[in-house]
């Protein structure tokens, strides 16, 4: 019997590298792939992508990439899928493909791909699905969700959203064509969970201009306003209130120009050539008249908001006077980055505003009253929250059945769970082993984790490196063991330390050398390794409660 497979790849009990598949027994087409930021315990990776393996094995069938919008957690992954798969067709709205686009400009298979740009209610044949796209309200223009229409019923998959009435851009949210869904009848429900704990409506994104424009009017040096760098009705709103009161702007980071360059190409973006100009000029206008957009909203190390932190940047440091505006969230992990940026900018000199100070970010996700709009909008007889930690879907499912789901109707995945419907039943039948794929530098997917635990290793309790030289013809020690270490302890306030570890290896060799002497044929250095070790292991727990990392090296040498 042909059935319908929905599989999540990404995007559940995480924040981030979103990537759902579906599949029938001819067609497979995702939505989205994002990539997710590593948490503080992925020691030196850049990105974690989603698990390409299941698509890798239906490569035959995979038609289409079907995008809800431009931010990196869903569009990010974008580059890797195409070094692996070639010309893939992307479906995306105008200013989604242009944001690709940009990203992908220097791949060699980059003028093989079919970017097809979707409009609002048209429908979008591919294999055996047709897709619908409908407008949302997001931190980003351009945004969409999906109506999928399939042989078994409709399926509303609505990326991230929010319900805002009074937006930026005057494109509001399509309850129509919901509507319209609704009528013919939904079969399931996949719906944006991030905001799901926060109770009541999330505010509209023109709530904020009360607080900019009184920031920006009543500052008397400059103001800098880090924001992300998709946030192109923020960048608006930001730009309309400083040109109204007579302020300059000036922008840094290469994300962030690359962006505007692209609004303002596109339309989605309007501001006066006349008052926007290269960080390089700031210095030709007075501090009051200054404001400053620049990257760094998650206190990454090489933003500029970061090298103005640690007074490394070229084109401005910090004043008594200056104002920093934190206009975004922080995403979860990142906090302690953040934290440390603000205390830094303070300790410069400036006065720091986030949205727990004061109305300068909203945010682009539904919170619960919208969720619940959505669910009644949609009518759905099956639920499946999607887009959020754990906790985010179990609160999201508690919604769903305060408006009447079922709770046998209600599915709380992980990724790599696999939903089958046909025409009887719609359940959740396997889980497929999906890996952790992470970037690191140039390498995809070649880091394991026992790499990863390794590293953990190294950036907390350092590293151990024991060097014996020994006679080749008789085995034994030409010299003292050496002992390096680094990032265990301070070597020049240890060396009574250091000297009773060289006598404690003397001790393991020779007691090894014993055992061995006899039976030349019985000579296994990785056993003496071993025993290296876990020895030394348990007497630096037991003296220095330390437990770093021990390698070992031997060499031997041909002596007479």
């Amino acid at each position: 019997m042909a059935v319908l497979r929905i599989i999540p790849i990404g995007g559940l009990g995480e924040i981030g590298r979103n990537m759902t598949l579906f599949e029938t027994e001819n067609t497979l087409i995702a939505i989205d792939c994002g990539v997710m930021f590593p948490s503080y315990d992925l020691y030196g990776i850049d990105l974690v992508i989603p698990d390409f393996d299941y698509i890798r094995s239906k490569r035959e069938k995979f038609k289409a990439l079907f995008l809800t919008h431009g931010h990196e957690d869903h569009i990010g992954g974008i580059p890797y899928l195409i070094k692996e798969f070639g010309k893939v067709n992307i479906y995306g709205t105008k200013l989604t493909n242009a944001f690709i686009k940009n990203r992908l400009i220097g791949l060699n298979n980059f003028i093989d791909l079919n970017f097809i740009e979707l409009n609002q209610r048209f429908k979008y044949k591919v294999g055996d699905f047709i897709l619908i796209p409908f407008r949302v309200n997001h931190s980003i223009a351009d945004s969409v969700g999906f109506i999928i229409e399939t042989k078994y019923g409709n399926i509303v998959y609505t990326g991230d959203f929010k319900i805002d009435n009074t937006p930026v851009d005057g494109e509001t949210f399509d309850f129509y064509s919901l509507a319209e869904a609704k009528e013919r009848g939904v079969l399931l429900l996949l719906s944006d969970s991030t905001n799901s704990m926060s109770q009541g409506f999330s505010e509209s994104e023109k709530k904020i201009s009360g607080t900019l424009e009184k920031l920006i009017k009543e500052s008397k040096g400059r103001i800098i306003f880090a924001t992300f760098s998709t946030n192109i009705h923020r960048i608006q709103q930001i730009a309309e209130i400083s040109i109204k009161n007579g302020k300059h702007i000036f922008v840094s980071g290469m994300s962030l120009e690359k962006n505007i360059k692209i609004a303002k190409e596109l339309g989605y973006l309007d501001i006066n050539d006349n008052f926007i100009h290269p960080i390089q000029d700031i210095n030709d206008f007075p501090n009051k008249e200054k404001v400053i957009i620049v990257t760094g909203t998650q206190g990454e190390p090489l933003s500029v908001l970061s090298k103005i932190a640690d007074d490394n940047f070229k084109f401005l440091s910090i004043e008594k006077g200056d104002i920093v505006v934190f206009s975004s969230s922080t995403i979860p992990g990142n906090e302690p980055l953040v934290v440390r940026i603000i205390n830094k900018l303070y300790k410069l000199g400036a006065k720091v505003y986030n949205k727990e100070i004061e109305d300068v970010h909203v945010s682009g996700h539904a919170s619960a009253e919208e969720l619940k709009i959505m669910l009644n909008l949609t009518k759905p007889s099956y639920f499946i929250p999607v887009h959020g930690e754990l906790r985010h879907l179990y609160a999201h499912a508690e919604l769903a059945k305060m408006v009447g789901i079922k709770d046998e109707n209600i599915f709380i995945l992980s990724n790599g769970d696999v939903i089958e419907i046909d025409e009887n039943r719609i359940e959740k039948v396997t889980n497929l082993e999906l890996n952790e794929v992470f970037i690191d530098g140039k390498g995809i997917g070649d880091i394991p984790d026992i790499v990863i635990k390794d590293r953990k290793i190294l950036g907390t309790n350092g590293v151990v490196f024991v060097l014996l030289t020994v006679n080749k013809k008789n085995l034994e020690l030409i010299s003292n063991p050496e002992i390096v270490t680094r990032g265990f302890i301070y070597v020049n306030d240890s060396e009574e330390f250091i000297e009773k570890s060289v006598k404690l290896v003397i001790k393991i060799y020779q007691k090894w050398l014993d055992d061995t002497i006899n039976d030349r044929k019985s000579v296994n250095f990785t056993n003496l390794k071993n025993k290296i070790r876990s020895i030394l292991q348990k007497y630096y727990k037991r003296v220095l409660d330390r437990e770093p990392m021990i390698l070992s090296m031997i060499v031997e040498i041909e002596e007479n």
